[in-house]
């Protein structure tokens, strides 16, 4: 092997080997920061201020009413749901419109943009809702997102410091959700999975279901 082949190769092998080792402390980092995360409790506070919630609707998606019967049970204080489509019309619109006349008790308020005036649709809705707004602390949420009843709880905390604004959150992306009932468990212990594309094939999720009937 003559020596330019042989010095490439030592390189390309440094190169490498760096590659990994960088790799490899980033991914220790993040795991260590994971950790971190998961360990802090989430009651860290009582910062309860009044909050509107912010919903731009397009369409009655799948799982669009779940999604929406999450927010009229949060517990908070005092909060209001605001929700916008292009029309009063809207599929999601009508939606809101039924979950929100189960939960009389929590405000609730219905706008229609009309055609957007930016090529965004979505942004013009928000900011037709940012308006709207009757509380100071204000928070954005997509129309696919469920919560949990503590979810104002644990994201306004930070806002408690004067000298945070802005606070955000990581969330779990469900490609699919489909129902596995096992024949050990009754109607009322069906099982919600949420489940990658490639288990989206009938016998896959046949033999799945069989799966959980033997773990379960």
């Amino acid at each position: 092997m003559s020596p330019t082949l042989l010095l490439i190769g030592r390189v390309a092998f440094a190169v490498g080997c760096f590659g990994i080792l960088t790799s490899g402390v980033s991914f220790l980092l993040a795991l260590i920061g994971g950790l971190r995360f998961r360990s802090k409790p989430n009651d860290q506070g009582s910062y309860a201020p009044p909050v509107s919630i912010l919903k731009p609707l397009h369409g009655k998606e799948m799982g669009l009413e779940e999604n929406l019967e999450s927010l009229f049970t949060l517990n908070h204080p005092e909060f209001e749901l605001i929700f916008c489509a292009r029309s009063l019309t809207d599929p999601g619109i009508l939606c809101a419109q039924e979950v929100a006349r189960r939960f009389p008790s929590i405000p609730a308020r219905f706008f229609a943009s009309g055609e957007p005036l930016w090529q965004n649709p979505k942004t013009f809705s928000m900011s037709l809702l940012v308006e709207a707004a009757k509380h100071e602390v204000i928070l954005f949420s997509d129309s696919d997102v469920r919560v949990s009843p503590t979810y104002l709880h644990d994201i306004l905390q930070p806002l408690a410091d004067p000298h945070v604004g802005l606070v955000t959150c990581t969330f779990l992306n469900c490609f699919e959700r489909v129902a596995l009932a096992s024949p050990n468990l009754s109607p009322s212990k069906t099982l919600n999975i949420a489940l990658p594309p490639f288990l989206r094939n009938p016998p896959i999720r046949a033999a799945a279901a069989r799966v959980m009937s033997i773990c379960l």
